[in-house]
Parts: C-alpha cells; structure tokens; sequence
C-alpha cells in the first residue's frame, strides 16, 4: 500500500480530497525496458485542465478505467487517449435512494472487471455512495449510499479491494468497512470500528485484509484472517502509519 495517491495512509480528509495531478500518470502506466536491469518511465498523457486522478483500474495490459475529477475515462491505450464517461443525474439510477445532489458526485476511484463492468466510489454531497456499471459506464446504478453524518470529518468511500479480482470485495468510509460476495452489485457495512476513520485497505487474499485508519493524529491497522468475520487491532507505534506491506504473511511497517 505504497503510493502517491490514496493508497498511501492519510491522516485527514483534507488531504485525501488532493488528488494526483493528470501529468501524474506517467508514474502510472507506462514502463519502457532499456535494458534486462532498468527500465524508465515516460508521461504518456496530459489533460489540458485541471482534472485531476484519484485512481486507475486496468483489466487489461492496454486497456482500463480511470477516475478523473469530472469524469471517469476508458483508454484502449494504456492511457495515452482517454474516452470521457460522465456521471451526471440523467444517466444515473438513483434505486430509490434520497441523494444530496448539490455537488454531484465526487469520483474517489474505480475498479474495472471488465470493458463492460465497472464500479465507481466516492459520495454526493459527503453522502458516500457506490455506483455500479454494465455498459460501459454509460449509465450507472447506485448501489450503496449512507447519509451525511455531521459528526464525522468527511464522509465518503476512501477505498476499494476486490482480492484476485474476484467476487468479494471490501470498501471502508469513516469507521465503517464494508463488504460485498456479489461482484459489488450489493454492500453490507461488515464492521464498525469507531475512533477510526479509514482511509485504505490492502487485500492478501479473501481471507485476510488490512485496513488503516487514523484518528486524532493517531494511525490504526486493522486486519482479519477470516474473510470478515472478526477484526483485530494491530498494535502499531503512536504516530502516522506512513506505509503497511505484506509480503507471505509477514507485515512491514514504516
């Protein structure tokens, strides 16, 4: 969980709600092999405006979602050109939900299956939602919503984990971590730790998950080995959790 934008653990909203600037994304996608040793990285795309990247999601070497402030782009060029896919109130199904829609919706990643199949996190309004895809993210279903919540500083889906691509998979707002077994038609909150707000999630596999959170100027890890049934603290220094990896089960912190 070592990067630049949101899978990096973040002590407050306010720098979460940075995302990476577009030029960014030569860190991103493209490797170009100079030798069997080396390779060196080249920025491929720039927006013309300010339209900055919270997350990409590739299901494929070449092809791929995109999660841009005003849009979510799909590239068949490993990022080079982007298709614009918008998300507005005419191509979304609100499934009955009562939606602040002042802002609009505020895209904080995505997670592409497949060119058909996608699904797009963040909140209206601080209301953290869900969207959910199958057309090419031409028109969109919300799938998961909660309410605004005065009393939390920033509401709103920091994270998503699908383990293996599979059909599982986990999300967190605040002090909630949510999961899905439905390829994330459909979300439960699966625990509710409070005194943490949850920025990322870090999955090994079904089974065993990481998720880091951070409250008064303290970070917390969290972790299950059971697919969500328990959670358990991990004891960690005071301070700010800056990086958390797993390498076989053995866990590295920074």
């Amino acid at each position: 969980m070592c990067s630049t934008t949101k899978k990096i653990s973040c002590t407050h909203r306010d720098y979460l709600r940075k995302k990476v600037p577009a030029f960014l994304l030569m860190f991103i996608f493209s490797l170009c092999f100079i030798s069997r040793s080396f390779s060196q990285l080249h920025q491929i795309h720039v927006e013309p405006t300010e339209n900055n990247v919270s997350k990409a999601s590739f299901y494929s070497l070449s092809d791929g979602y995109v999660g841009f402030t005003n849009f979510v782009g799909f590239t068949t060029d490993t990022g080079r050109t982007f298709t614009p896919k918008y998300i507005n109130t005419g191509n979304v199904n609100f499934n009955g939900y009562g939606v602040n829609l002042t802002f609009g919706f505020e895209i904080s990643g995505v997670k592409a299956f497949n060119k058909n199949t996608l699904i797009v996190f963040g909140d209206y309004g601080l209301e953290p939602s869900i969207l959910y895809s199958t057309d090419q993210g031409n028109t969109f279903k919300l799938v998961f919503h909660a309410a605004y919540d005065p009393s939390t500083p920033g509401s709103f889906i920091s994270d998503m984990v699908f383990p293996a691509n599979g059909s599982t998979g986990y999300a967190v707002y605040t002090d909630n971590i949510l999961r899905t077994t439905d390829d994330g038609l459909s979300w439960l909150i699966n625990k509710t730790l409070p005194f943490n707000v949850f920025t990322n999630l870090q999955a090994i596999n079904n089974n065993q998950v990481y998720a880091i959170g951070a409250y008064a100027g303290n970070t917390s890890l969290f972790a299950t080995m059971d697919a969500g049934n328990s959670w358990q603290q991990i004891q960690i220094p005071q301070g700010n959790l800056k990086c958390a990896y797993n390498n076989q089960y053995r866990l590295v912190k920074y």
